[in-house]
């Protein structure tokens, strides 16, 4: 239970701890998980990472932001139907897709997204479904392109829902930081599931698989 007898926040959602601790940061508040990153601005991140070798925070996530928005707009095709799965407050996919395009699933109560409204310009108010990215209430071949950022090496039960509602053609995107990886029989054990590996990539920060339905 919370201070004021509630349920307890699930921790995806004391970042606005973090935020609240960052007023003073514009640039910040005004990207991270709502807009894509502007070019200057990652390029500038990148500069300091090469420098320094690290980055603070506030600049990883910009910067994950910036590769993953790329990523997207590489396989945004007009009028596809995107479904964004265990989504929190993620608001990059409707900026990228459009907000009209966009699904999002996700077991968090949207009671826990209106703190952050002011933040991210009501952009997580996009059509929210309240489900299990292992039970997907759709039906099959309901989406040309299935997002999950939070790469797992092999979950049976995500691949084989992401399979069944993703149209011929479709592709199923995930992402994480770098230092996430997949093993070794990844690619023969999505064939199983109708994927064949597309994209298995690392960027500056941003690790990405990319599988293709068949």
């Amino acid at each position: 239970m919370t201070e004021n007898g509630g349920d307890k926040i699930p921790f995806t959602f004391r970042i606005q701890k973090v935020i609240d601790a960052l007023r003073d940061g514009v640039t910040f508040t005004r990207y991270y998980h709502v807009k894509e990153i502007p070019e200057k601005l990652a390029n500038r991140l990148i500069a300091k990472l090469r420098k320094k070798g690290k980055l603070g925070y506030k600049e990883g996530g910009l910067l994950l932001e910036y590769e993953r928005s790329k990523l997207y707009k590489r396989y945004n095709k007009i009028g596809s139907r995107i479904l964004n799965v265990a989504s929190g407050m993620d608001g990059l996919p409707q900026s990228i897709f459009g907000k009209e395009n966009v699904t999002m699933l996700s077991r968090e109560s949207d009671r826990y997204f209106r703190p952050y409204d002011q933040y991210t310009h009501g952009i997580q108010r996009s059509p929210k479904v309240d489900a299990d990215m292992h039970k997907i209430p759709f039906e099959n071949k309901s989406f040309s392109t299935v997002l999950f950022n939070g790469i797992q090496d092999f979950d049976a039960g995500l691949l084989s829902e992401a399979s069944r509602v993703l149209k011929s053609g479709g592709y199923f995107i995930m992402t994480a930081r770098g230092i996430n990886g997949v093993g070794v029989n990844f690619e023969k054990k999505v064939e199983q599931f109708g994927f064949r590996l597309r994209e298995n990539n690392t960027g500056v920060l941003l690790r990405s698989i990319v599988l293709e339905k068949l």
